[in-house]
């Protein structure tokens, strides 16, 4: 049977922390999957993925928790109500999209802030923990990674060496050096 489902973990990038529940989410944005937890944020595009009815995700969004016990069922079906996860049986589990009382992170914005310039950079701190989370979630097709500096105190732009940046990019916040 072939996979019509989620190919990342990209609900690892999402925070734990009930302080600040909108990083508790995987959402789905103009065919896009993001998720972060302040300290990296991740973009995918939902044609990486197989899932049936990807437009019908569009503006949704779903919690962490729902999201990886989706990636173990071999088909995933966006519907106006929800997700099925269809198992090779036929049977059918449905989780609801979330129904949120905060907005939505501005993800966009903040990737296109970068954007505009790069940066030379003697130093810079990154957390060698992050930086592993983050390659947890992503496509690595390579298994190489290019990183963008763009200041010693602001994000790096991440990438996958053989992945189109316009399909999944991937920002890592800067730690000080002290």
């Amino acid at each position: 049977m072939e996979k019509f489902g989620f190919k990342t973990k990209i609900h690892l990038a999402c925070s734990k922390d009930n302080l600040r529940p909108q990083f508790n989410y995987v959402y789905f944005i103009d065919g896009f999957m993001y998720a972060s937890d302040s300290y990296i944020l991740i973009k995918q595009s939902l044609g990486l993925h197989e899932i049936i009815n990807p437009e019908l995700l569009d503006g949704k969004c779903v919690h962490f928790d729902l999201y990886a016990k989706m990636l173990s069922y071999p088909i995933i079906e966006a519907i106006e109500e929800g997700i099925n996860c269809i198992t090779t049986q036929g049977g059918k589990l449905f989780f609801k999209y979330s129904e949120i009382d905060f907005k939505v992170p501005r993800f966009q914005l903040l990737l296109d802030d970068l954007e505009e310039e790069k940066s030379q950079v003697g130093e810079i701190g990154l957390d060698s923990k992050k930086l592993k989370q983050l390659m947890s979630v992503m496509f690595l097709n390579q298994d190489r990674i290019k990183m963008t500096f763009h200041g010693e105190s602001k994000a790096v732009k991440v990438t996958s060496i053989g992945i189109e940046e316009k399909d999944q990019v991937a920002l890592l916040m800067s730690v000080p050096i002290i």
